[in-house]
């Protein structure tokens, strides 16, 4: 309990009834004095968002044919585990598996982030939508800085546009508070020939 809600409450539990006499010699209650509001403890400031990114190294690739997106993190500050959802358009893409020795399709763990727990890592290719939650554990330290979060390799299917989305996403200290994060790119279109 912070120190001036522990004040606070010392103060209401201990304050005296205040009690003034009106013209007819009655005892009323009035307002107690006015406290000052001074802080018993710095409030920390927050720190700025961490922003998040999709990126490819291509927009255009024929059927068959594969390219990479990239989901960055950029300034983050305590990184400790991370919740990502993606959509993508399954009629023109799919997804390319990245662990052939896992059942289902999964996407590739990035660099930023040392996944030694991951949750959930799925790409379902008949609703187009991707999964993917890890987290660290001890030793690792909690991560500042940039860099990928995690890869996913997609392939043209059939030709027209396809579209990439990060429907949410969610960054945690290992205390599990939430990081505030902002989406820089929140989707790209591919276009397959």
């Amino acid at each position: 309990m912070k120190i001036q809600t522990i004040l606070s409450i010392m103060i209401l539990l201990t304050m005296p009834l205040y009690v003034s006499c009106q013209a007819t010699g009655t005892p009323s209650p009035t307002q107690p004095p006015a406290l000052e509001n001074t802080p018993a403890e710095e409030i920390p400031t927050q720190a700025p968002a961490a922003k998040v990114s999709l990126t490819t190294e291509k927009d255009t690739l024929n059927v068959g044919e594969t390219t990479q997106v990239i989901v960055t993190i950029e300034d983050i500050n305590g990184l400790y585990g991370a919740d990502l959802r993606l959509n993508f358009t399954p009629d023109t893409l799919k997804t390319v598996d990245s662990d052939d020795e896992e059942k289902g399709v999964q996407i590739a763990a990035g660099e930023l982030l040392a996944a030694d727990v991951i949750a959930q890592n799925q790409a379902d290719a008949t609703t187009g939508s991707i999964i993917y939650a890890a987290c660290q554990l001890a030793p690792h330290e909690a991560v500042s800085g940039s860099g990928t979060l995690a890869t996913i390799t997609f392939q043209g299917k059939a030709a027209g546009p396809g579209t990439i989305t990060l429907s949410q996403i969610l960054l945690a200290t290992v205390d599990g508070e939430e990081i505030p994060a902002t989406i820089q790119t929140e989707s790209i279109t591919l276009s397959v020939n």
